[in-house]
């Protein structure tokens, strides 16, 4: 009989599962916060959609934002978002400053996404009547 050993140890065996374990859960941890980023990342974009989308609508529409917030939801790509609109007097004299903020949940604190425009106190979708 040959007494020479043919494959690998045990020990072997387990220092290579080791090592693969340790990579894969390496590689799951980078690919779930990958897609944690990239929903991220969609969320932000969709609600600077709607808040672009209300501005315009705005301006169209040759409507006035008042001081005092009006609120509402749209729908865009299956979610729900919850838009805010103020208007504001700037820093700068004769300027106006028309905002919207937009949150993927009414109760939120902190806007998902915050769109401001500049505008000359007096032009349409500015200052309050």
């Amino acid at each position: 009989m040959d007494s020479r050993q043919q494959g690998f140890t045990m020990l072997e065996v387990m220092v290579a599962l080791a090592i693969f374990s340790l990579v894969a859960i390496a590689l799951l941890q980078t690919i779930t916060s990958n897609v944690r980023t990239i929903n991220m990342l969609d969320e932000k974009q969709l609600a600077g959609w709607v808040g672009d989308n209300r501005l315009s609508l705005a301006i169209l529409e040759k409507r006035s934002f008042q001081a005092s917030a009006v609120q509402g939801e749209e729908q865009m790509n299956g979610k729900v978002f919850y838009w805010r609109e103020m208007g504001q007097p700037s820093p700068q004299e004769g300027l106006w400053i028309n905002r919207v903020e937009v949150r993927t949940n009414a109760s939120q604190l902190t806007p998902v996404s915050s769109v401001d425009v500049w505008v000359r106190a007096g032009s349409h979708a500015s200052t309050p009547h």
